[in-house]
């Protein structure tokens, strides 16, 4: 955490875009920020860099998956937000969220699938008739029952196509009307800010929905599929 944070403040306290944005009041304070944070990035990646190496002496298990994406997210965050760029802004936003995004649309699909299930629970019984009518008749009550249970939620996740769709669609709403009222009226205006914390509130609930779906302990299914037992 210390890591990921650390380059965030930096890039803030070297950036005139982004110390705009920072109350005036607080910005003579992003430089203690940075420097504290920098010292204790330093004293815990060498301390768990100590510790690694400890358990490779001592013989015990070493967890490569999590240096391999630690060597990959780390220093590609470092880099992006050190380094001087046009826009950076923009740059950062698109860079440093690409990876995160391919990775958390692939684990949305995964959980969506319980909303498909249509089809290990309605395979029919021996001797229940097999014709293909008889099939359909079965495949589109169990689709009803659940989108009754499950809403929109079942046609998004019913076919890749359809979310695929869904989420294109979903990014002009969320991206067109905001840049419509930055251009048109400005970007520091009353109304434009309530549009923005309207379209901000998508953000919110998605955080709020990572935290009921991702409960690994709850949800052992969840926990099996990651596997992280």
């Amino acid at each position: 955490m210390l890591a990921f944070t650390y380059p965030f403040v930096a890039f803030i306290a070297r950036d005139p875009e982004a110390m705009q944005r920072v109350p005036a009041r607080l910005q003579s304070g992003i430089g203690v920020v940075e420097t504290l944070l920098l010292i204790g990035t330093l004293l815990a990646g060498s301390a768990w860099l100590i510790r690694q190496v400890q358990r490779a002496i001592q013989g015990l298990s070493l967890n490569i998956p999590k240096y391999l994406l630690l060597a990959a997210a780390i220093p590609m965050h470092w880099i992006v937000l050190l380094t001087p760029m046009p826009h950076k802004t923009i740059a950062i936003v698109a860079i440093l969220t690409i990876y995160h995004n391919l990775q958390y649309h692939r684990l949305i699909w995964f959980h969506n699938k319980k909303y498909t299930r249509w089809e290990r629970g309605h395979r029919g019984v021996p001797g229940e008739a097999s014709s293909l009518g008889c099939r359909v008749a079965r495949t589109d009550r169990s689709r009803s029952e659940l989108h009754n249970k499950y809403g929109a939620a079942e046609l998004i996740s019913r076919r890749l196509i359809y979310y695929i769709a869904f989420g294109v669609l979903f990014g002009f709403w969320y991206q067109l009307p905001r840049q419509y009222m930055r251009v048109r009226f400005g970007e520091t205006t009353m109304l434009t800010q309530l549009v923005a914390s309207f379209f901000w509130g998508y953000a919110f609930i998605h955080y709020y929905l990572d935290s009921k779906i991702w409960r690994v302990r709850r949800d052992p299914e969840v926990g099996k599929a990651l596997q992280m037992d």
